[in-house]
């Protein structure tokens, strides 16, 4: 836990190669664990007949880049608990998405996600600790990297691989999850309004899909996460300011506000004497699924607008 809150922390103060040392040092560890289990079965195998107790620390040299380790740090080695743990490979990725290279670091991102949920090594050779198991935060700090580039191709097929649900059917998707997809859209070179909106449409169906099977995936997910909360709906409304599309931010206010619960736990308590900037039958649906009859039977839930809302 103190190693995971010092990745933290150096992360969040934009000491992202610190960070980054700190977490390859548990790999580090990992990797002469290894070393000193083989040595010692080694050992152990050589011997005729086989020594009656397994060998002192101290008898036994361990190496790095070919540099000899002091009996210190051998002994801190073989008695050391620490491992790597996923929690620890989120928050060096999260380190990742806050850099200031952006373009730098998602590879570097996507490098530590594919190192860490890999069974081998580079060399072939099988890791110590075995794979780490993705969780739907390494995904959301993956694409939070992605976003932070504007690279919306790479978060576009992450986040198919993960509606797939074949290659992690325990992640399950919620509304930050689409919401940092969106984030891509408004950062592309090119800002990207029409895909902002097709994300935003799938993510009210697929998560609305999901809280009325019982929201499926892991025990993480619950009702609150598995709907489009308002704050999505404010990226997409970012995306259109950034492009200058303000017409169609003022629309989609205006939908947001008709097509709200009144239910809605989020947003103001109350809009009273709403004009829409379009007369309503006038509209051509931005939410075009809350007209498709294919989801008629879905409860899908638009949140109210929040003071961030109308703000941007």
């Amino acid at each position: 836990k103190h190693l995971e809150n010092n990745i933290v922390r150096l992360g969040r103060m934009g000491r992202t190669e610190q960070a980054l040392q700190l977490y390859q040092a548990i790999w580090t560890l990992d990797s002469l664990k290894d070393q000193y289990r083989k040595i010692v079965q080694k050992n152990k195998s050589n011997s005729t007949p086989p020594p009656p107790t397994p060998p002192s620390p101290a008898s036994i040299q361990l190496e790095w880049n070919n540099e000899p380790l002091s009996p210190h740090l051998t002994n801190f080695v073989t008695t050391s608990k620490l491992r790597p743990t996923t929690r620890l490979m989120n928050s060096a990725i999260d380190a990742c998405a806050r850099a200031t290279r952006p373009q730098i670091h998602q590879h570097t991102a996507f490098s530590l996600y594919t190192h860490a949920t890999s069974p081998q090594n580079a060399d072939g050779t099988k890791k110590y600790s075995g794979a780490l198991s993705p969780n739907v935060f390494t995904f959301g700090a993956l694409l939070a990297c992605c976003a932070r580039n504007g690279d919306t191709t790479q978060s576009l097929e992450l986040l198919q691989d993960l509606e797939e649900g074949g290659r992690f059917p325990d992640v399950a998707l919620n509304g930050v999850i689409y919401s940092t997809v969106i984030s891509a859209c408004e950062r592309a070179e090119v800002v990207d309004v029409n895909l902002a909106l097709e994300v935003l449409n799938n993510a009210t169906v697929v998560l609305a899909g999901r809280a009325s099977d019982g929201g499926g995936g892991t025990k993480h997910n619950n009702n609150q996460n598995a709907v489009m909360g308002v704050v999505g709906y404010n990226a997409a409304i970012s995306t259109m300011a950034r492009a200058m599309e303000w017409k169609m931010a003022s629309q989609l206010l205006d939908e947001m506000i008709i097509h709200s619960s009144p239910h809605s736990t989020t947003g103001l308590d109350s809009i009273v004497n709403w004009e829409t900037s379009i007369p309503e039958e006038e509209m051509e649906p931005l939410l075009h699924v809350l007209h498709d009859e294919r989801y008629k039977d879905l409860n899908i839930v638009v949140p109210k607008p929040d003071e961030v809302t109308f703000g941007t």
